[in-house]
């Protein structure tokens, strides 16, 4: 038998797209599915499976992909659904069936299509944002918004399937992920784009205390946690750099990376009088796979403004 085949939903996304080229890297079978009709021109190595559909009605085209490879073991990366926290507030019914019913079809796909290995890419936004210190995984959680409310629901179904099925799972939280590509709408892109427009950054809020991690060392985090061994039941990690910034203190370090030293830095929504910190404790993770970030936050926003340089030069 080949390697081990890791199917990946979402995999035209942010993630998704990455995380099958770092996996094909490493020599393993990759099935690659999203709704995306340009999947296949994705630049994607020759070797990649890859199946345009939306889920769940896709679920008999990648059921007969499986049927025709020989392999050891069979993951599923589920990386489909809607990660836009705006969008999930806006059109909470549909969330709930992108992130926590589509979920579940893929569940009940694994438990009757012998796919031992189910891994859910769920967010830190669970804990809430009234942290003190670092979150563990074993914190209580408090989701805030309809994102992070549909992901811990998602959380439940994963941990059931895996107590009552047998289909040994792993739920990792990601911090707050940025890097080159990344949605128009997160808040380094929203600061970027502002300090490009001009000296003056106005934002919702500026004390709240956030753990950037870059997309490499998501990627990074995230193949190591699936090329170990799985371990019966459900494992839960965080994925972050342990550090937290403010947002005002990130205006200014983006400020200073495009050589904008003086912003008027300002604060458009209600004063807030309790304090938001949301930083994940990483220490499992690197008990785990010996993984470390390797980007600092400086290096980071350098590798964005770096590919959005080269963009404009070709445009």
């Amino acid at each position: 038998m080949s390697k081990t085949c890791y199917i990946i939903t979402g995999a035209a996304g942010f993630i998704g797209s990455r995380l099958v080229s770092s996996l094909c890297a490493r020599g393993h079978e990759v099935i690659a599915i999203d709704r995306n009709t340009t999947l296949a021109k994705t630049n994607f190595p020759a070797n990649v499976e890859c199946i345009s559909a939306s889920l769940p009605g896709g679920l008999d085209r990648l059921y007969n992909t499986l049927h025709t490879l020989d392999v050891r073991e069979k993951v599923l990366i589920h990386l489909a659904g809607i990660s836009h926290a705006g969008l999930c507030q806006q059109k909470p019914m549909r969330a709930f069936d992108a992130n926590v019913t589509l979920t579940q079809h893929l569940l009940e796909f694994c438990r009757t299509s012998d796919i031992s290995r189910f891994v859910f890419p769920s967010t830190g936004l669970v804990y809430g944002d009234r942290i003190k210190g670092a979150a563990r995984e074993t914190d209580n959680l408090t989701p805030s918004n309809m994102y992070a409310a549909s992901k811990f629901a998602a959380e439940i179904l994963v941990r059931a399937y895996s107590n009552h099925f047998g289909i040994n799972a792993t739920i990792v939280r990601p911090s707050n992920v940025y890097g080159p590509n990344s949605h128009k709408d997160t808040l380094i892109n929203i600061i970027l784009k502002q300090i490009e427009n001009g000296s003056v950054v106005a934002l919702r809020a500026l004390k709240p205390v956030r753990d950037f991690i870059y997309i490499d060392d998501v990627i990074d985090g995230i193949t190591r946690l699936v090329e170990l061994p799985a371990l019966n039941g459900c494992l839960v990690v965080n994925l972050s750099t342990g550090k937290g910034i403010s947002v005002r203190d990130l205006v200014n370090l983006a400020g200073n990376r495009v050589g904008k030293s003086k912003l008027a830095i300002r604060e458009i929504g209600a004063a807030c009088t309790e304090h938001s910190n949301l930083v994940l404790n990483n220490k499992l993770l690197i008990k785990l796979t010996d993984w470390q970030p390797k980007y600092e936050l400086t290096a980071g926003l350098d590798k964005i403004l770096e590919f959005q340089k080269i963009n404009e030069a070709v445009n």
